[in-house]
């Protein structure tokens, strides 16, 4: 039985427990049913969630990516190397667990930070040997991703910790693989532990995310992490809706490739489209046109398109199952309007 299933079945009696708003908010909006680490409907959710990702365990996150980092740096038991691009949730786990990040500097291309690298990671670690983990951002917000296959084979050789802040690429282990791959390979289905997002480019709720671990030295206290940090009145409606979500990706995946196909066509004389790995992930530099990126955002916000970030003459605008193709080429008309 679903996660959803579930909710319904227990609707159709009259609850004498919490919440307070006893369904008339919304009827599928209960209580705990069973815990969420893990039992019965989560746990068969779950699993196929780990299928889908390609790795040994996923748990659903119902306090956004973040918490995901947080038990990621917290479960390490040392120091980690980190991008300087990181997001902000890196810095605050490895304050509550009491250890310290070790940056490295990203490589800029065009003003815009580059994924570090297996020879960077190498490097850092044979001057500092108090190293426990690497943390790689990948994709990030721009839409670039890190080799994770040489990453992999470094963390190995120097036995340290392969950790992934994947949360804006959720969405890639639905077509990372075969002949007609559209995506860079999933850091679910090698690193040792890495976030992703479902809300940023699934079909899923806003504070929904999956924490995806290989390791089984770390699935134990990534799940102590959890438990300390997460609510105890998880939501089931978000839970539910990262098994759907899993569900609407695997049904609906090859729609990739009419997006994929006509995202190819933005393309105009008073913008340049900046080439990276994600092809849902439209970046987009307004230098030609005599624009940065917030003059440009906020043109377009006037006329009801909205962009995900702008960063110096650059703007970012995202795609996903949830778009069709008129919505690709709303933008592209918008875009040649500047």
């Amino acid at each position: 039985m679903s996660i959803f299933s579930q909710l319904k079945k227990i609707a159709k009696g009259y609850s004498y427990h919490t919440p307070g708003h006893k369904g008339k908010l919304c009827s599928l909006d209960g209580t705990e049913i069973e815990d969420i680490f893990p039992g019965d409907c989560i746990e068969r959710a779950q699993a196929a969630a780990a299928r889908h990702f390609g790795a040994k365990n996923v748990r659903f996150l119902v306090n956004g990516s973040s918490i995901g980092v947080k038990s990621m740096i917290m479960s390490v038991g040392g120091d980690v190397l980190a991008p300087v691009n990181r997001h902000r949730s890196a810095d605050e786990g490895a304050a509550l667990a009491g250890v310290k990040l070790k940056f490295i500097e990203n490589t800029l291309n065009d003003g815009l930070p580059m994924p570090i690298t297996a020879e960077m990671i190498e490097k850092a670690c044979a001057a500092d040997k108090n190293i426990k983990a690497a943390l790689v951002v990948s994709p990030d917000y721009f839409g670039f991703a890190a080799d994770l296959v040489k990453i992999r084979k470094v963390c190995d050789k120097l036995g340290i910790y392969m950790l992934v802040d994947a949360a804006h690429g959720a969405h890639f282990a639905s077509r990372d693989s075969g002949e007609d791959a559209l995506f860079p390979l999933s850091a679910s289905r090698i690193a040792d532990a890495c976030n992703m997002s479902a809300h940023k480019t699934m079909r899923a709720y806003t504070q929904t995310a999956y924490l995806a671990v290989n390791s089984d030295a770390l699935l134990v206290k990534t799940d102590e992490a959890l438990k300390l940090l997460g609510t105890t009145s998880p939501s089931y409606i978000f839970m539910g809706q990262l098994e759907k979500a899993v569900e609407y990706e695997e049904k609906h995946a090859r729609k990739y490739d009419a997006l994929s196909c006509e995202i190819r066509r933005i393309s105009g004389g008073s913008f340049i489209r900046i080439k990276n790995d994600d092809p849902m992930r439209v970046v987009v530099d307004f230098s030609p046109c005599g624009l940065t990126g917030a003059q440009a955002v906020a043109t377009l916000r006037k006329r009801g398109v909205y962009a995900e970030m702008e960063s110096g003459n650059k703007a970012v605008f995202i795609f996903t199952l949830s778009d069709g193709v008129r919505a690709v080429r709303k933008l592209a008309g918008e875009l040649k309007r500047l």
